[in-house]
């Protein structure tokens, strides 16, 4: 009887795999970023938007990402998105602002042949890391 651990049942497809997908959600390129509408016009921006190769759309505080640099960690500083959504099946090329209030939006469109928006005021008024709760409101896929 072969258990989990039994080199008679192994599958190296499996575990190859494996190692790739592990080793992708370590290491995430992105593609294109565009500022954030910013509704505080007498300063400068403060979020930027990123599209990721993993298909996701992530947003990052610019202020909390320098302040990761002065923080004397000798080690890379990794920033941690404000707001993320996984928006593609694939990556992730390009976003875009429709508009320059707190009312545009965010548009995005991945190797999955879809262009798909969001509300920004919708993400900003998100209490929690989007995760793919918030969901698009247009979606247009190429035929």
């Amino acid at each position: 009887m072969a258990t989990a651990m039994d080199c008679r049942n192994w599958d190296e497809d499996i575990y190859r795999d494996s190692i790739i997908l592990e080793r992708e959600s370590q290491c995430r390129t992105v593609f294109r970023t565009a500022f954030a509408p910013n509704p505080d016009h007498n300063s400068y921006p403060d979020l930027i938007v990123g599209a990721i190769s993993d298909g996701s759309i992530a947003a990052y505080s610019i202020s909390s990402c320098l302040g990761l640099n002065s923080a004397g960690n000798s080690l890379v500083p990794v920033a941690e998105p404000s707001w993320l959504v996984q928006g593609h099946d694939g990556p992730a090329y390009d976003v875009k602002f429709y508009g320059n209030h707190e009312d545009s939006l965010l548009l995005s469109c991945g190797d999955d042949g879809r262009i798909r928006g969001w509300k920004w005021k919708e993400i900003l008024g998100s209490k929690e890391s989007a995760q793919g709760t918030i969901f698009f409101v247009c979606a247009v896929m190429n035929p």
